[in-house]
Parts: structure tokens; sequence; C-alpha cells
């Protein structure tokens, strides 16, 4: 055995050991190469031959004396290719050149550091002649073995279990902190080395190759001579006797402490990561574009749906499972990326094994080596379906916003508008039904006059369609059962809808209560049976179901559209018309806003509907599609209790003329004036006030004979209603009748008012106006205001 080396921890060679080794135990020529080329070092016999043909040996370059002497240029892609084989693969390799007296065997050896990597190249020349060819195939004599086990930090023992003598190298008995051959060696002195821990392992292993005389390969740590765990690894097998008994068994043993320190590290960075790769629900993958397969953690297929690995995943595999909407986009970037080689990265929608949607990120870079062989794609793919569904309900909730937004804006303008034009239609009305009273049916513009009237009062009607709309008309909720509500208008409705459609009702018969105009829910009903009926093109079928349901079920309504807490009422009307387009649904409830043919629509009949269903706390939605029909649910609170507001009618009108003083307070002029005058012709005395702050000064003026006030709500400066409270504080008795071009919701932050009593919206007929006046003057004086 050899006894001497170089210590493994020395980082430089020391020359004169190296040598010394090389010089006892070798007769050919030996050297040691770094990987490019240069001698590192040399024995006497490789001095002597390299002389031959190189002024130096140790120092020069190996590939520089080969290619400078004509003997040897032709072995150069030999010498080139066996040395870069060794560096590569970390394997021996070995090439013959014959002479004309000899030929010359070489033979590489790669030698290991103390880290485990190839750093150096052991070549060795043998004179092969005709009496030792039968011997090539021998790589050496024992010296020479132990000599290259040495250099690669590597221990090796054989144990003859018949005799009991044990071989082992210096290497061997070094790795376990002998600077010395030990002459006792035994498996008793080997097992106190190994750490108690492991002494089990270890001896399963030993009585396991004993009896079964497989080949093994373990890891295992022991306790050096100087106090240092180390770990150890060590690899063998074991031969057989004739008789089939294990008659020896040989290994090599080698210090892997780093690399196991190494691997445990990135062991433990790869659990982490994989954690971590998991809980975010990020898969990685590695596309060999060679073989088209996929090496994937499992998390990449559990994203796909899949619980465990699948045995073989292509890219077909991942085309297979994309949104079919998605499929083209995906195939396109796909191979732009591969035609350019360029990194690439996209969000998509995939279908899971179970068929559910979800969302992912896919991020993929082209890797190949330096000759551009062995190309490969390799990302990850991200499950973002939480993050996709978030940002799109954002989306929807922001669109949902924007358009509470817009109606409320446009209900505000609608109000406006209506306000004025009312005040308009009441100059206009007034003015005809005076002239129509004093002229006989028989004149030849008395059927004009009425024509107008009767365009007035359909004008305001469509008035109070916008108010409807933008929840600024008269209305008197009252406790109703939704139920018996629906059957009561069931035969209107029957009249309404052709014959060639089916009108069904299809009620939960557990009679729920909300609080509502009757006259509300019958325009809300009328309008969407409508609707139905003018989409059905042949025909077809519309039904009108109730039930009651938990508010929870309402929260895909638009934010703040409506009061919803606890039970809800929800009335549906679905069709079997012609549908609604995706572009036209965010707009169906804008007024004037129509999907019907000219002329056959105004566009208020669904917005009269938003606005009444909003003005009752209620909430709204529509599902449709082009072709499949349409459904709208509507929903309102569930009242358990409440009374029944019941609409006083004033009494009827006659002519009685009455001796009372009226002021009368109206900031349009034209108004004033009929109204003036429609009061003057029963008898009454009217004095008149074009704002708040004249009236108070004709009141304190004429305060005694003052009974009634008759004032618009808004008005400059200081509107009726705080009017008629400072006009009480002066006189209780007095009495009051409100008017205004605004429903009496637009006003309720005003005041309230006893509906049917003292108020009236404009524009109004002279007849209904005078009915009021007539009940109000013959009422004794209320003093709740």
């Amino acid at each position: 055995m050899l006894h001497q080396s170089a210590s493994r921890n020395e980082k430089q060679y020391n020359e004169n050991d190296w040598t010394h080794i090389l010089l006892e135990s070798m007769d050919d020529p030996v050297c040691l190469l770094d990987p490019s080329g240069v001698i590192l070092d040399a024995n006497p016999a490789c001095n002597a031959w390299i002389s031959r043909y190189y002024k130096t040996c140790i120092g020069s370059n190996i590939y520089k004396i080969i290619s400078s002497h004509p003997a040897l240029q032709i072995y150069y892609p030999q010498w080139k290719k066996m040395i870069e084989e060794v560096l590569q693969s970390g394997r021996s390799c070995s090439f013959e050149n014959s002479g004309d007296e000899r030929t010359v065997r070489y033979t590489t050896y790669p030698v290991f550091s103390s880290d485990g990597r190839n750093r150096r190249v052991c070549v060795i020349a043998r004179m092969v002649t005709e009496r030792n060819k039968k011997d090539n195939n021998e790589l050496g004599s024992r010296q020479l073995w132990e000599l290259i086990l040495e250099k690669c930090h590597v221990g090796a023992w054989s144990m003859n279990l018949v005799s009991g003598i044990l071989y082992h190298t210096l290497e061997q008995d070094r790795l376990f902190g002998y600077d010395k051959p030990v002459d006792d060696w035994g498996y008793e002195r080997f097992r106190n080395h190994v750490i108690p821990e492991d002494r089990k392992f270890v001896d399963k292993l030993f009585n396991g190759i004993l009896a079964t005389s497989e080949e093994w390969d373990a890891e295992f740590r022991i306790l050096r001579k100087d106090g240092l765990i180390r770990w150890l690894s060590t690899s063998g097998a074991a031969m057989k006797d004739e008789q089939g008994k294990t008659v020896c068994i040989s290994g090599i043993s080698r210090d892997i402490t780093e690399q196991k320190a190494a691997r445990i590290e990135h062991e433990s960075f790869q659990a982490k990561m994989e954690y971590a790769l998991e809980n975010s629900h990020v898969g990685v993958w590695d596309l060999d574009l060679k073989k088209n397969m996929v090496t994937r953690t499992l998390e990449h297929d559990r994203i796909f749906g899949y619980e465990t690995l699948l045995p073989k995943w292509t890219t077909e595999s991942f085309f297979e499972h994309l949104d079919p909407e998605d499929l083209a986009m995906v195939r396109s970037e796909y191979r732009k990326a591969m035609s350019d080689k360029s990194d690439f990265k996209l969000e998509c929608r995939i279908r899971k094994v179970n068929g559910q949607t979800g969302w992912i990120s896919l991020a993929g870079t082209y890797k190949f080596n330096k000759d551009n062989e062995d190309p490969h794609v390799v990302g990850i793919v991200q499950d973002i379906t939480d993050r996709k569904q978030a940002e799109l309900d954002g989306q929807k909730l922001q669109t949902q916003l924007q358009q509470s937004q817009k109606m409320e804006m446009v209900g505000q303008l609608a109000g406006g508008i209506a306000h004025d034009f009312n005040n308009v239609l009441a100059v206009i009305l007034g003015n005809t039904e005076i002239m129509l009273r004093q002229l006989d049916n028989r004149h030849p513009f008395f059927e004009n006059l009425d024509s107008i009237r009767h365009s007035v009062n359909r004008s305001a009607e469509m008035i109070g369609h916008l108010l409807a709309f933008a929840r600024k008309q008269v209305w008197h909720p009252q406790l109703i059962d939704i139920e018996e509500e629906l059957q009561k208008i069931h035969a209107m409705l029957r009249k309404l809808i052709r014959e060639n459609i089916r009108l069904e009702l299809r009620l939960e018969n557990r009679h729920p209560m909300v609080k509502i105009d009757p006259s509300h829910l019958v325009q809300i009903i009328t309008n969407l049976c409508i609707n139905s009926r003018d989409a059905i093109i042949s025909d077809g079928n519309i039904i009108i179901e109730t039930r009651i349901v938990k508010d929870s079920e309402c929260r895909h309504l638009e934010p703040g559209s409506c009061e919803l807490s606890g039970e809800c009422i929800m009335i549906s009307i679905s069709d079997t018309g012609r549908g609604i387009d995706k572009e036209d649904l965010p707009h169906i409830f804008e007024p004037f806003y129509t999907t019907k043919e000219t002329g056959k629509g105004s566009g208020l009949g669904l917005a009269v509907v938003y606005g009444i269903v909003k003005q009752n706390n209620g909430g709204i939605d529509c599902h449709s599609e082009s072709g499949k029909g349409t459904k709208i649910d509507i929903y309102f609170p569930k009242s358990a209790s409440g009374e029944l507001i019941k609409k006083i009618q004033p009494a009827d009108y006659n002519e009685k003329r009455c001796n009372e003083v009226v002021l009368l307070v109206e900031d349009e002029p034209h108004i004033l004036k009929i109204i003036s005058n429609l009061l003057e012709n029963i008898g009454l005395q009217v004095l008149t006030a074009e704002n708040a702050e004249k009236a108070l000064t004709v009141f304190h003026e004429h305060r005694e004979n003052i009974s009634v006030v008759i004032s618009d709500i808004v008005l400059p400066g200081i509107n009726g209603v705080q009017l008629s409270r400072n006009l009480r504080n002066e006189k209780r008795n007095l009495k009051f009748i409100f008017m205004s071009g605004y429903g009496s919701d637009a006003i309720g932050n005003y005041g309230e008012f006893k509906y049917g009593e003292n108020f009236i919206s404009k524009p109004f007929s002279s007849k209904d106006f005078l009915k009021l006046v007539n009940s109000v003057t013959a009422r004794k004086a209320d003093y709740s205001l």
C-alpha cells in the first residue's frame, strides 16, 4: 500500500512528495495536467519521454508539445478529445497510438478536489508489446489504483470472509482520522466509529449484505479519531463461491460531509420553495422541446384540477385545458415566443378537469446550451382565479356605482325639467279651461281648445312618468298583500296581452305584506308585461311569480340602490321573447332609451319601473340574453305589520260661492293670474304675492281677514312650507293648500303633507283644484302643521 501522499487539504501539490511516490510505484511515464493542458507535475520517466520531443516538461502545455512534433501531430485530436471527455464525464478514458517499433497506450484519470469537483487529469503512458497486449484491459497495478484512489480522496477495502484477511488503503484509514495505516481493523472497530444514532442502520446494512450478497450504496455518520463527525458514503458488492456462499465483500468509501451539507441545505431550500409555491398556488414546469415532454411540480397539476401528477404532460395537454375563447391568443403568443426564442407572460382562462373555469398567469423563458442544443422552456404557472374574480367584481361594482350615479343625475335632471314643464302646462291648461268655460260647445274654436286640453293632459301623464323615474311623484303607500293584488290585476293584464301568449301566475301563497302604493304596483307589473308582450313575436309565455328570499340573495344589486334587510319579497316577470342584446342591457333603465322600432315605444316604461321601485326602497335586476328571453326580478322589503294609509278624497266640487279672503303665493305670473281668476269666479277675495317676503307683508296688512293661504312650495328665498309655519305662529286657525310642479316626494324635506287634503300637483284641472279649495274651506283649520 502507498503510505505517503500530499495532504488532501493542501491547495498546491508538493512536488517532492508527489515525485517520490511516483518514483517508488511507477516505471511508466506519469504526469498531472490542469484543464488547459499545462503539465503541473511529472515523474522522471515522463520527463525523459517528453525531452525526446520538447525542451522542458513541467510548465509546458501538452497540446503545444504534441502539435510541435510531426510524429505526434496526428494524435492531437485524440489527445484533446480524451482529456475533455475525462473533465466532462469524471470517468477514465484511453487510446493507443502505434509506431514502427512500439505501441503506447495513454490512459487518463480524473483527479477530484476536496469539494468533489474534477479539477485535474492524471495521464499514464504504458508501452504495450505483443507479449503483454493480452493484459491491455487491466488498468494498472495495485499501486496505480491506490494512487488514483488517493488522488480522488477515495478509500478502498476488501474483506475475505473465509480467511479473515482485511485489505484497506491508507486513504481509507485517513477517512477515519488516522495518518498511518491501522493494522487491527475489524467490524467492531469500524462499528465503534459509527455514531450511536446510525449504528442500527449500519448493522442492518451489513447483515443484509451477508445474507443477500446484493450491491449496496449507503450514507451514514462516523466519529473520527480527532473527534469530528463526518458523513461517509460507501458502496460495494459481495463475491460468492461456486456454492453461492458469500466469501468476500469489497467497497469504496468517501467523505461527503460538504456535499451532504450542501444537499441538506438544498433539500431544505427546495422544501421551503415547494411549500411557498404550493401555498401561493404556483406551479413550476420545464418543457423539453425535443421530446415535447413537460417536467413539473405537483402544484402545476393541482392548478388544472388533478390531485396527483399525471403520468404524461405535453403542450397539447395544456392547450386542451384552455378556454376556447382564449385558445387562439395563447397559441399565437406561444408560437411567437418559440420563433423569437424570447420570454413570454400572459393571463388566460382554463377549464379544469372537473369542468370549472379558472384563471392562470403563465410565464416562461427559452433556455439552451452554447451550441444551441437541448432547448428547453422553463417557467411558472399561477392560479389567479381569486384575484381575477376580485378584479371583475371590482369592475362590476364600479360600473354599477357609475350607473347608479348616472341614473341619479338623470333623475334629478328629469325632475327639474318636469317641474318647469308642469308650470308651463299649468298655464296652458288653465287658460284653455277658462276659454272653454266661456264658449258654447258649438263654437268653431271649442273643438280645437278641447283638443289642446287633452294634449295637455297627455303631456301631464308623460311628465308624471318622468317624475316616477325621478322618484318625485305623489304617492300614497299602504300595507298590501302582494299576492292578492297580483290576482286582482291578473284579469286586466289578460286583456292587454294577445291570446296566443300564455300568462301564468306562480304565487308562493304565503301572502307577504309590502308597504307600497297599489297604483305603483299596477304600473310596475303593467309596464313589464307590456314589454314582455312586445318582445314575443308569435306564441310565448309570460310568467309572474313571487318568492320570499333572504337579503343575502340581493347583494348582487347595485350598491346603495335599495334598503333591503332581513326577508324580502321577490317578484319575477319572465318571458320567452327575443331577449335583450348584451350591449343594450346597461341602458335599459335610462329614460327614452328603447330597443323597439321607431314610433313603437317612448323609452319610459322601464325608466318608470326603475324609479317606482327605488322610491319604495326596493331593488331591480335584469337577466336577459338575445334570443333566449328576459327575466326581471324586483325586490321589496317584507313588512311584518303596519297601519293602512288611506287616501282621503276631497269633497265634490260645487258652485257654492264663498266669502273668505285667500292669500295666493305663486312665483309664476301666468299661473298666479289663472288661479286668481278661478278663485275670484267662485266669490273668494284674493290677495296675491309672488314670493314669501311679499306674502308676509300682505298678511300683516290683512291679518284679521285672511283665512286661507294657497302657496307654491318652491319659492325664491323662503319656501312655501316655512312661510306657512311663520304664518301659523301668528294665526293658529289659518287653513293651507300647497301646490307644486314637483311631486310631494321631491319637497318632502320641507315638511309633511296630508295627501288628498291640502296638496295638489301641477298641472291640475280647474275642477280638481276647486274641489280641493271647496273641501279645505269647508273644514275646520288643522293646527298640526
